[in-house]
């Protein structure tokens, strides 16, 4: 074989190596699951993860989470928000949900207009207006699930009834004389 040849086979060697590579790149792996969508069951679930659920069972319903950390937290989108957060037995305790594909199960969907007035519709005077230590204002309703106090808070874009409910977080309540969903 002469030198030429020996070239020729090398670069077509490397070429192939590049695209081999490029190839493996595309391919799906074995990265963790995605939720961008999904029906919210005010202080109950989202997307069909409820509270109280094990990680051993969510993990089984979804995938694996896109993000994970030691304390508990678990991310399963990258474009939207759906964050589930662990108590110490590694039951779900809390989750956080944003995105336009996300809908109350009576069709109240997130980033749609008039959500604070579908809100006071649906839940009159339970749903109540708190502000945060931070200043922040959201709508609030709290309740009692399989005997556990829960809560459901909306944070809008405004809190007139034309705003749009950006952000929902459904959790369990800390032990009394907490205050529940602050």
């Amino acid at each position: 074989m002469c030198l030429s040849q020996r070239g020729i086979i090398s670069g077509v060697r490397v070429r192939a190596s590049l695209v081999a590579a490029l190839f493996a790149l595309a391919l799906p792996t074995s990265a963790g699951a995605v939720v961008n969508a999904g029906t919210i069951q005010v202080n109950r679930s989202a997307a069909g993860v409820h509270l109280g659920m094990t990680r051993t069972t969510v993990v089984s319903k979804l995938g694996p989470p896109i993000f994970q950390n030691g304390n508990g937290y678990m991310q399963y989108s990258e474009n939207n928000i759906f964050d589930l957060y662990l108590n110490r037995a590694r039951r779900v305790r809390m989750l956080g949900v944003s995105g336009p594909n996300f809908c109350t199960a009576s069709g109240i969907c997130m980033f749609a207009a008039d959500g604070v007035r579908k809100l006071k519709n649906q839940w009159g005077t339970r749903l109540k207006l708190v502000r945060l230590e931070t200043g922040e204002q959201v709508y609030l309703l709290r309740g009692v699930v399989d005997g556990r106090r829960v809560f459901t808070s909306f944070s809008a874009t405004t809190i007139r009834p034309r705003g749009k409910i950006i952000m929902v977080f459904i959790g369990r309540c800390p032990p009394l004389p907490a205050v529940c969903g602050l």
